[in-house]
C-alpha cells in the first residue's frame, strides 16, 4: 500500500481555467484523513506552496521551484546552484525581455526562475527555443516549459531529486509514493516513484513514461485515479 502522493498543482488539481478546483481540496483532505499524506510538487516558489499546504490540510513537506527547494515550516532544503538560474535569467531578460517578463515569484525564489509571455498569442515552442538559444552553452542550464510558465535552473535539480529528498525528510522511501503529474517537469518525479499517474491532459512525453492513463482530464482525473488506487469508493 502506498504512503504518500507526490502531487503536482496546475493541470493537475485545476479546473481548466487553471483554478484549483475546491473538489480537489476536499479529497486530499479526505487522503489525509485516511493517513495518505499529501506532497504538493510544484514549480511554485516555496511561500506560495506553504500557503496552499496549510490550507488544503496536507502533511507532508513541499517541493517547490520543480524539486530545487523542499521543506516545511521547521526546514528548507535547497538543492542546485542559484548562480545558474540567476545568470540565465540576466541573459534572458537582456535578449528577450520584449517577449517575456518575470514572474511576481521570482522574488521569492532561490535556484528555478519562471518567465511568462507578454502576449499570449506568442507560439509558446517559439518562445521556448528563443530562451534556450538566449542561455546558449551556459554550463549546467536548462530551459523548460511546464506548460504554465517557462522555467530555467540548474540541470542537476528537477522533481525527480525533490521527491527523493522530499521522502528523507518523512521517513519514507520514494517507492512509497505515488506520483500525479500532466507536464514534462513531472517526468523525473515519475522515474523514482513507486507508481506514476499521467492525466489525459498530459503530454505524450509523460504518459509514455506512466504506469496509468486517466480517462479523464485535470482534477478529475487525480479524483479518478486516488479512487482507483486506494479504494476510497
Amino acid at each position: 500500500m502506498f504512503k504518500a502522493i507526490a502531487l503536482d498543482i496546475d493541470g493537475t488539481i485545476t479546473l481548466k481555467n487553471g483554478l484549483i478546483s475546491t473538489k480537489a481540496i476536499l479529497l486530499i483532505r479526505r487522503l489525509e484523513s485516511r493517513g495518505i499524506r499529501i506532497v504538493l510538487a510544484s514549480g511554485n516558489a516555496f511561500p506560495v506552496l506553504m500557503g496552499l499546504k496549510k490550507y488544503f490540510g496536507c502533511s507532508g513537506v513541499v517541493i517547490a521551484e520543480n524539486g530545487a527547494v523542499v521543506g516545511d515550516d521547521k526546514q528548507l532544503i535547497v538543492n542546485g546552484d542559484p548562480e545558474v538560474g540567476l545568470k540565465a535569467k540576466e541573459a534572458i531578460l537582456s535578449k528577450l525581455g520584449d517577449i517575456v517578463r518575470e514572474s511576481w515569484q521570482n522574488r521569492f525564489r532561490y535556484v528555478d526562475f519562471a518567465f511568462k509571455l507578454r502576449k499570449p498569442s506568442l507560439s509558446r515552442s517559439y518562445v521556448l527555443n528563443a530562451m534556450r538559444r538566449a542561455v546558449g552553452d551556459m554550463p549546467y542550464t536548462v530551459v523548460v516549459d511546464s506548460g504554465v510558465a517557462f522555467h530555467v535552473r540548474d540541470i542537476r535539480v528537477n522533481k525527480g531529486v525533490g521527491l527523493i529528498k522530499a521522502a528523507e525528510l518523512m521517513g519514507l522511501s520514494p517507492k512509497d509514493f505515488v506520483a500525479i503529474g500532466d507536464s514534462e517537469v513531472d517526468l523525473e518525479m515519475f522515474e523514482v516513484a513507486g507508481f506514476s499517474v499521467a492525466l489525459a491532459n498530459a503530454v505524450k512525453e509523460l504518459k509514455d513514461r506512466a504506469d496509468m492513463i486517466t480517462e479523464k482530464p485535470y482534477w478529475e482525473g487525480f479524483n479518478e485515479a486516488v479512487e482507483k488506487i486506494f479504494n476510497l469508493k
